[in-house]
């Protein structure tokens, strides 16, 4: 029924060396791929990423409604700038992936990481990034130059770290969000969300592993929304499926902690994925444990017959490292 664990990135720990040992010692023979933990400034998820909207010299806050403007208020372009003029740096991702690498290699090297692991580099969508960052008259301009930096830490990332030892996951949450309809009152485009989901995956070489993490949100462990049943989860997979060139080695999707009824699993049923794409559902909960998530297990199974196991989003917003073996501990007892 279900053999491995997925770990969706962020685990807020002190160190990705800390993380990365931790979670292997833990978790063992479950864990096909190894995130670093996320630590630091990138324990904030899109947040990591605002210093470059709020340091532009091409995008201003917006003044109209006075009081001052602080590195978390969302950016316009500035009036006579030409989208052609707006460019981005070097974002960061590559230079951390690299660093957390050399700790994965040492782990390796040390019997702390199972050899036939791979090092898991997440990344929040180009798109999810800007829409969290801008205004949405901006994102026209901006997000082209935008999405172009972040391909670059792809192209970064895949030259400096070997492709055998690499998977890699896109974390699809704003789009997600946009097109549950009740979060964002903007209007779903499907053929353009098509496009940026082949372009940022193609942008990943056809030998490493790829997949994404579609997600709710979660503001201090509660999603912004939460979902009605699978059904717009069931979509959006289908349709980034569909999307990429480039097969899915695994798809996580959340689980709400009451949801172990029939209700929420039957639309996965409409679920068509590439053979090779394994299920995670993130049904793994702190505060109900191993019974709670075997409730969850249970109901998903008619619809789902073989699927992994995961939290609904990272572990990032959780603040105790007991806590967090906790929920290792969770993860390993359903998948022994």
């Amino acid at each position: 029924m279900t053999t491995h664990v997925h770990l969706v990135g962020s685990m807020n720990l002190p160190s990705a060396d800390m993380a990365m040992t931790m979670a292997s010692s833990q978790l063992g023979d479950a864990l096909l791929r190894l995130p670093d933990g996320e630590p630091g400034p990138r324990r904030g998820w899109v947040f990591y990423q605002r210093p470059m909207f709020t340091h532009h010299q091409l995008l201003t806050p917006d003044l109209s409604t006075g009081g001052t403007p602080d590195v978390m208020s969302r950016r316009r372009v500035k009036e006579g700038v030409a989208a052609e003029d707006i460019e981005f740096p070097e974002l960061g991702y590559a230079r951390e992936a690299s660093t957390s690498y050399r700790w994965f290699e040492q782990a390796k090297a040390d019997g702390r990481v199972r050899e036939d692991v791979r090092f898991q580099v997440s990344l929040p969508t180009p798109w999810g990034i800007c829409m969290a960052a801008l205004y949405p008259d901006a994102m026209e301009m901006v997000e082209p130059a935008y999405e172009a930096a972040m391909l670059r830490e792809v192209e970064a990332i895949t030259a400096a770290i070997p492709h055998d030892q690499l998977a890699m996951q896109w974390d699809v949450c704003l789009e997600m969000l946009l097109y549950d309809g009740r979060a964002f009152p903007f209007e779903w485009d499907d053929a353009a969300f098509r496009d940026r989901f082949a372009r940022i995956t193609a942008a990943i070489p056809a030998d490493v592993h790829m997949g994404m993490h579609l997600c709710y949100g979660d503001y201090d462990g509660k999603h912004t929304v939460e979902p009605i049943d699978g059904t717009k989860l069931t979509e959006m997979a289908n349709l980034v499926t569909e999307a990429t060139t480039h097969p899915l080695r695994w798809l996580h999707m959340p689980v709400p902690i009451e949801r172990d009824d029939d209700a929420y699993f039957a639309p996965f049923d409409e679920l068509a994925l590439n053979g090779e794409t394994e299920v995670f559902l993130g049904l793994v909960h702190h505060a109900d444990g191993v019974e709670g998530a075997q409730r969850r297990m249970a109901a998903a199974l008619p619809h789902v017959p073989a699927f992994g196991v995961a939290t609904e989003c990272g572990i990032g917003r959780v603040h105790d490292t007991a806590e967090i073996e906790t929920i290792f501990d969770i993860h390993a007892a359903l998948t022994s």
